[in-house]
């Protein structure tokens, strides 16, 4: 295959031969853009087809190996081990090529988009914002059973005067165990428990109280009841309706019903039904914290991965709706009279 070079600079052109350090970019319509978007995906499907082939290669001469096959069955092992590791390498580089690329092209329609639909923000890449980011969603003991947690598009901006921090946030408890297999030998697996996965908003208090105050919406049970003895309530409600929903708890019970306004009860229950999520709420600190337990995100749109998007329209479209989804959810919040409008929020 020929080298392709910077029109601009005369440098090697990477990915592909589309864009180049320099800022060059070669010419590209939405048509041709959304055939090698399609052709990554096609390609990713090829990936993890060899992945799969290499999980039942590596299972089928392991059994070989234990049922007396042995050279056979290891030389299948090998070959499994290739397939597995080659295709979630090659799985893993198209992502980044087709992430690089819809970035490379279509980066400045999404942010003109979010600055306009939501507002002015910033995006968080570094390692050290993340990790920042998840000792804070430790402290808050939100979810005090947690003890591994990962965020991603982490994003701190300003919707009408209220500024927030927010990403998308997995919360498990893992535990370790120990056993013994058939040989005798000590073995240790992991048991991962989801505690929350979904939206996580944090905004700043306007009046901010002593003692924090959780509240969290229980599961529904199968009956259509909700589980009440999986979550008791650490402080009872006047609210009977409302208490069998929510689990309120806190160390003092006037900061508990101070914040507990018929305003908070309203907004839970329309940020249930905008957000199609189960949420809960934590007053902290200097901080209101929002957690959204949905399918939904933010931000988030799959490109050839996703079923209904079938061209670069197609995605535009989308990723629209979810800076709709964001912004009604947002404005929702926002007109909590508890929190403060202000010139700047922090990630604590």
């Amino acid at each position: 295959m020929s080298k392709v070079v910077c029109k601009s600079c005369g440098k090697e052109l990477p990915n592909r031969g589309f864009a180049c350090s320099c800022g060059y970019m070669e010419e590209m319509d939405d048509k041709t853009l959304w055939k090698i978007v399609s052709s990554y995906g096609k390609l990713h499907d090829v990936a993890t087809v060899i992945t799969y082939t290499g999980i039942a290669a590596f299972l089928i001469g392991s059994l070989m190996a234990v049922f007396g096959n042995v050279v056979a069955g290891i030389v299948t092992v090998l070959i499994g081990t290739v397939l597995l590791f080659g295709g979630g390498i090659w799985k893993s580089n198209l992502h980044g090529l087709q992430s690089q690329l819809l970035n490379d092209r279509l980066g400045a329609f999404f942010d003109a988009e979010h600055k306009r639909i939501v507002g002015p923000y910033t995006v968080f890449k570094k390692n050290e914002d993340y990790e920042k980011f998840r000792g804070v969603l430790k402290a808050t003991s939100v979810f005090k059973d947690g003890n591994e947690f990962e965020a991603r598009q982490l994003v701190e901006g300003t919707f009408k005067g209220m500024h927030y921090t927010t990403a998308n946030v997995s919360i498990n408890h893992c535990e370790k165990k120990e056993y013994r297999d058939n040989d005798g030998d000590l073995k240790t697996e992991t048991d991962r428990t989801k505690l929350f996965d979904g939206i996580w908003i944090i905004v700043q208090q306007a009046k901010a109280v002593e003692n924090a105050v959780y509240v969290h919406e229980r599961k529904v049970k199968r009956n259509g009841k909700y589980d009440v003895k999986a979550l008791p309530a650490g402080i009872e409600l006047e609210n009977t309706e409302w208490g069998e929903k929510y689990a309120v708890y806190s160390d003092s019970q006037h900061d508990a019903f101070y914040v507990l306004t018929p305003q908070l009860m309203e907004q839970l229950e329309a940020l249930d039904k905008a957000a199609g999520a189960r949420t809960s709420v934590a007053f902290v600190g200097e901080h209101i914290h929002f957690a959204l337990d949905t399918e939904r995100v933010f931000r988030g749109v799959e490109a050839a991965a996703a079923g209904n998007i079938n061209s670069i329209a197609d995605m535009k479209n989308a990723f629209l709706d979810t800076l709709k989804y964001e912004a009604e959810i947002l404005d929702i919040i926002k007109c909590n009279s508890f929190i403060k409008l202000t010139q700047e929020t922090e990630i604590r």
